[in-house]
């Protein structure tokens, strides 16, 4: 017998492990409708398994398709098979279009987080459709994969969900969203007392996940976790405002105090307004739907112009989940104070900075600007910077040459110190060109690693590594250089290091389980590369040490970190848990490491090098606000102290 429930808005599913295994039939004042949820087991009705159904108030004595009921086991993709071509009609309102379709609800909706009542419509060709219109689709019943929006090919590992395939001629639209005036899907509340997921568990999480697909959710408010990046934000629903949020290595936010938040949802607000909480779509004077582009900073509160976020959860193909929000937002913002390491230089001490110029190019003068501004509190002796573009920047003209760049970023130096009136010593830049369009990168732009170095240090030699290795194919290549300081008879080299990025990789709570990693296996076989280098340097200069500077692109705890760390040359990693350099989906990670590579006669001549060398990592770009930024990574700043100093 069906559970009845009085109040729609009171309809909970019974559930035995977090997912539901009995029908229910929500009893509202406008009549029953049923909503049958049955256990999981193979069934001979493609309704009760695998979605929610209504009688359809349209057409008496049918049933409507108003909820997709995402994977969960073998079974049910075994299962599923075996119904796909089947012919279903649905109804709901448009909630968002998306590529190859868009997503519908049904307007009752079943107030339950845990019972769908959402489903994806693939259509061929563009529709007139807009939010908020009220539609019938009839359709055939289809399994669709996350698809890879860089290749545009389905994910085999992902977990697959059922979509209706219809054609134009099969959709209906029975009222238009400026017509409408009837119920709408009651929002299902993330955080707090409502829907949270396992963050311990990023499998169960995203199979909970699924459950929202498409459908209408709200938040009382948004806590921001890492600064606005065109117009999107990562953060977490939760009920409780705090006054100082950080984010460790795990990604989740904590207090002051370094107590973790609780009841908490992790996911990613994309500024795209669709309606309000009257269903009403907001639109330009040409009828377009506006746009809202977010500004936040790590801490801050976001909350609707009425109180709360209402919005429309999308599990789109970037896998991960995201909120379009309904209605304009309203941010709290938290005031930031930059913060610079206070570095007493004595006169024979030598510093360094590695610096992400986040594609430097020659009209990007604000933002060279901004670079130059954060390294002017740094008495530099050498910079060690990636990312940097050619003359042009992304127009493909096959120029290399990056000298324009470097000339405009070494005036902004000058301007930066005159006007604040720090000390300013002329750099010396030096790279190597890339091939045109080998190293990656945006097209045309020809990333390369850059070297900037003050009269302090002499050049012996400097080089591209890995140029005739398949690990540094089309991407950007490290940048060797050899130095001797003038001031004492210290020699070392430095591996200026750019690894591959995790471009395809999915997030942590996505619907690829588990996530993977991208470029892993990549950045695994740079490292052999560098070891390779690093280990016959060592050999034929043993008083020589090696430093490693850069974007890893990894963490601490990734493979490629952990192979260097592991090497035998490997004397230090000056980087922990705590020292977080950006903040990659959300979650807070080091990728600027600094690494100290010696042999062993140089360690037994210099027991205490280690103890002279001193790192601090600068954060202030995790903090600041998109457009007040002068890279999307952190700095890392090595002082090595004279023995003498």
């Amino acid at each position: 017998m069906p559970t009845i429930l009085t109040g729609l808005e009171k309809a909970r599913a019974i559930q035995t492990d977090g997912y539901p295994i009995k029908s229910v039939a929500v009893q509202s004042d406008e009549g029953e409708y049923a909503a049958p949820y049955c256990e999981y087991s193979p069934l001979t009705a493609i309704n009760a398994q695998f979605s929610t159904v209504i009688d359809d108030p349209d057409h008496p004595g049918e049933k409507a398709y108003v909820g997709t009921v995402p994977y969960r086991n073998d079974n049910w993709f075994k299962d599923a098979k075996g119904y796909v071509g089947t012919s279903v009609r649905t109804r709901g309102l448009v909630t968002g279009k998306a590529n190859g379709g868009f997503f519908l609800q049904w307007e009752r909706g079943t107030g339950n987080p845990d019972k769908p009542d959402a489903v994806f419509v693939k259509v061929a060709g563009q529709t007139n459709l807009r939010d908020g219109d009220l539609v019938t689709v009839a359709g055939e019943v289809a399994i669709a994969l996350v698809e890879n929006r860089f290749t545009k090919q389905a994910e085999e590992d992902s977990l697959p969900y059922l979509v209706i395939e219809a054609k134009q001629a099969d959709i209906s639209v029975l009222q238009e969203r400026a017509q409408y005036n009837g119920p709408t899907p009651e929002a299902v509340m993330l955080g707090g007392d409502g829907f949270v997921l396992d963050p311990k568990d990023s499998r169960r999480a995203s199979l909970q996940a699924q459950l929202l697909h498409g459908r209408r959710v709200h938040m009382k408010r948004f806590i921001a976790t890492q600064p606005s990046m065109y117009g999107q934000t990562y953060g977490y629903a939760n009920g409780t405002p705090v006054d100082v949020v950080d984010v460790n290595q795990e990604g989740i936010a904590v207090e002051s105090a370094n107590k973790p938040l609780t009841n908490i949802i992790a996911l990613r607000l994309w500024g795209r307004i669709l309606r309000d909480d009257n269903g009403d779509v907001i639109v330009d004077a040409d009828g377009h739907a506006c746009r809202e582009k977010i500004e936040t900073t790590v801490g801050d509160t976001l909350e609707g112009e009425r109180g709360g976020i209402t919005g429309v959860m999308v599990f789109e193909n970037s896998a991960e989940l995201v909120v379009r929000p309904c209605h304009p937002l309203v941010a709290t913002g938290r005031v930031h104070v930059d913060s610079f390491p206070e570095i007493h230089k004595g006169p024979r001490d030598l510093v360094f900075m590695s610096f992400n110029t986040w594609n430097l190019m020659p009209e990007k003068i604000e933002q060279g600007g901004r670079i130059a501004a954060d390294m002017s509190p740094i008495p530099l002796d050498l910079a060690v910077l990636q990312e940097v573009q050619d003359n042009d920047g992304r127009t493909n003209s096959g120029t290399v040459s990056a000298d324009a760049t470097l000339a405009m970023l070494e005036g902004q130096r000058k301007r930066v110190a005159e006007e604040v009136g720090t000390s300013y010593s002329p750099m010396q830049w030096i790279d190597r060109d890339p091939v045109n369009n080998q190293d990656g990168g945006e097209p045309g732009g020809n990333i390369r690693n850059v070297f900037g170095v003050t009269q302090a240090l002499e050049v012996v030699s400097d080089y591209r590594l890995g140029a005739d290795s398949e690990a540094f194919l089309r991407t950007r290549k490290p940048y060797v250089g050899h130095f001797k300081a003038r001031d004492t008879d210290l020699e070392f080299t430095m591996v200026n290091v750019h690894n591959s990025s995790k471009h395809g990789g999915t997030a942590r709570l996505g619907v690829i389980q588990p996530p993977r990693i991208g470029s892993r296996e990549r950045r695994l076989e740079q490292v052999e590369v560098i070891l390779a280098h690093v280990e016959e340097l060592l050999r034929e200069h043993p008083q020589r040490p090696v430093f490693l500077m850069g974007d890893f692109n990894a963490s601490l705890n990734d493979d490629s970190v952990q192979a260097l760390g592991q090497s035998p040359g490997c004397w230090k990693i000056f980087s922990d848990d705590s020292d977080v350099s950006i903040l990659f989906q959300g979650r807070g990670q080091c990728f600027e490491h600094v690494i100290v590579f010696a042999s062993e006669q140089f360690r037994e001549s210099q027991p205490g090098f280690l103890d002279r060398v001193e790192v601090h990592h600068i954060t202030n770009n995790l903090r600041r606000p998109e457009k007040m930024r002068s890279s999307d990574h952190g700095q890392a700043v090595v002082v090595l102290r004279a023995e003498d100093s």
